[in-house]
């Protein structure tokens, strides 16, 4: 290795060193002084933060110390009281779930946001200092976005009607389907870049508007094109409902993704039976959802159907989430601790 110029490095390579391990048994004398937030878990923290100190570790060339976790914990803020707001937000969703197994490229991106020059502070004499950190530095900065990200979404909805609707009126349905494809799937990479949650679904989702784009442009068939659709839809709403039948349903998996419900919520039985009851009210609302997509298409024109299928379903979509929200919130409240979803979301209150 040394003949070849060292360990490699690069992209998911992670940083090497001597008695990594070794960097877990010190962070069990800090968990009494982590302070997380609302919705935060003490093993994603530590997870992602030992990464961090691992690659402090290794650019001393040495095994892990207590001051490795110390400027780890310090720089994500996790030894004084928790942000709030959008910060508390931001840093919940970056170190959510970190310390599952299949997690590793979520504590890689977490490593990757602290550069090199932060963990390897100078000494006044220009020598590094391996035990203290430097001035203090907040990787966790409050997210811009706000009212425009909104707007940007809401865009994102609306284009691929837009531009179904022009080009096929002027060049048929193939052009219809390419430009409302090439949108969706830019959006879907968009996504990805700003690592919301479709960037681990996304290679389904592309191959899929891709196929159903090919099938469509191919057949000519407006029938052909909206029935995938309409099918996929039925099936999943099959296939949401079959999770609950063996007992697994899918929302108990991914309902934290958008609310960051505690460990101890997850673990009670009622958040099971909770979840399996949404989840199947999601399965039925997507096969009548379907049905209603079908009557609609016999009954009006290409152009009709794309647009009363987006101004009905739109409103609709809202009312069953802030359904489904509102359900959740009142029957979960039994589970001891349990603060509400608005709390959970919001985090703590700024005074």
């Amino acid at each position: 290795m040394v003949d070849l110029g060292g360990q490699p490095s690069g992209t998911s390579l992670g940083s090497q060193g001597p008695d990594q391990g070794f960097a877990f048994r010190l962070a069990r004398s800090f968990v009494g002084r982590l302070r997380p937030g609302a919705g935060e878990r003490i093993p994603d923290v530590v997870a992602g933060c030992v990464g961090v100190a691992l690659k402090r570790a290794a650019l001393f060339g040495r095994a892990p110390i207590a001051a490795d976790l110390e400027v780890a914990f310090d720089l994500f803020g996790f030894l004084e009281d928790p942000p709030t707001g959008d910060r508390l937000v931001e840093r919940r969703r970056l170190f959510a779930e970190a310390s599952h197994h299949h997690h590793y490229s979520e504590v890689r991106r977490i490593v990757d946001l602290v550069p090199d020059g932060d963990l390897r502070p100078m000494q006044p004499t220009g020598h590094p200092e391996p035990a203290r950190p430097g001035p203090r530095y907040k990787v966790i900065q409050k997210p811009a976005g706000g009212s425009g990200s909104q707007k940007g979404r809401a865009l994102d909805s609306v284009i691929p009607i837009a531009l179904f609707l022009v080009l096929n009126r002027i060049w048929g349905l193939g052009a219809g389907v390419a430009g409302a494809t090439l949108w969706s799937i830019k959006v879907a990479v968009d996504r990805r870049r700003r690592e919301e949650s479709v960037g681990r679904f996304l290679p389904i989702l592309v191959v899929y508007l891709v196929v159903r784009a090919i099938v469509g442009i191919l057949t000519d068939s407006e029938a052909v094109y909206f029935g995938i659709g309409i099918g996929t839809k039925a099936a999943v709403g099959v296939a949401l409902i079959a999770t609950v039948v063996a007992g697994q349903p899918v929302l108990a998996r991914y309902a934290p993704m958008l609310v960051p419900f505690s460990s101890e919520t997850r673990a009670h039985p009622l958040y099971l039976k909770v979840m399996g009851r949404l989840t199947v009210f999601l399965g039925v609302y997507q096969i009548l959802t379907s049905v209603w997509d079908i009557w609609l298409f016999n009954r009006t024109s290409t152009d009709g159907y794309v647009l009363i299928r987006f101004a009905v379903g739109w409103p609709a979509g809202t009312l069953a989430t802030m359904v489904a929200f509102a359900y959740a919130n009142r029957a979960l409240r039994p589970i001891p601790d349990y603060p509400g979803i608005m709390d959970l979301m919001d985090g703590p209150s700024e005074d």
